[in-house]
């Protein structure tokens, strides 16, 4: 399928200009268009781990099938830069939207831990927010005790 990228040549040999050009239609939501930017960009610099990433991330959302093979592009992006906190953000927003919120979870106390600074894997962590374990680990999670006694806790400032 041939596309339109606005304010840039289809030949275009910058991996740059089809980077910047990606992010400004991901920014803007369009992600299928992003897609493409990313691809071509990584595929004029694959050694790019910035590019490796976006790109695998924009599979990840636009594509519901690419999952595996997007999922280890924003992996191995991570193995090539490992105190890249962005690069973290990536990741873990993969596999959030992958439905692996445990390991996005991981992926993000790693970001925010390595640049305390970079706001976006904090913001991510807060908006999943945790999950305290059961007052009374014998009962189940949504059993009544367990519900009001976490609750009352709560109240209390106590937990």
């Amino acid at each position: 399928m041939d596309f339109w990228v606005p304010n840039l040549a289809k030949n275009s040999k910058n991996p740059h200009r089809w980077f910047d050009q990606g992010l400004q239609l991901y920014d803007s939501g369009q992600v299928e268009e992003a897609v493409r930017c990313f691809r071509q960009a990584y595929i004029l610099a694959p050694e790019k781990p910035a590019f490796m990433s976006y790109f695998g991330l924009c599979r990840v959302v636009a594509e519901s099938g690419a999952g595996r093979e997007a999922l280890g592009l924003c992996e191995e992006a991570v193995r090539k830069d490992p105190y890249d906190a962005e690069l973290r953000h990536n990741l873990g927003m993969a596999y959030l939207v992958s439905g692996r919120k445990r390991r996005a979870y991981e992926i993000f106390t790693e970001g925010s831990r390595l640049d305390p600074r970079n706001v976006t894997n904090r913001q991510e962590l807060e908006f999943m927010g945790v999950r305290r374990p059961p007052v009374f680990t014998f009962l189940p999670r949504g059993h009544r005790v367990n519900r009001l006694a976490g609750r009352t806790l709560k109240r209390l400032r106590l937990r």
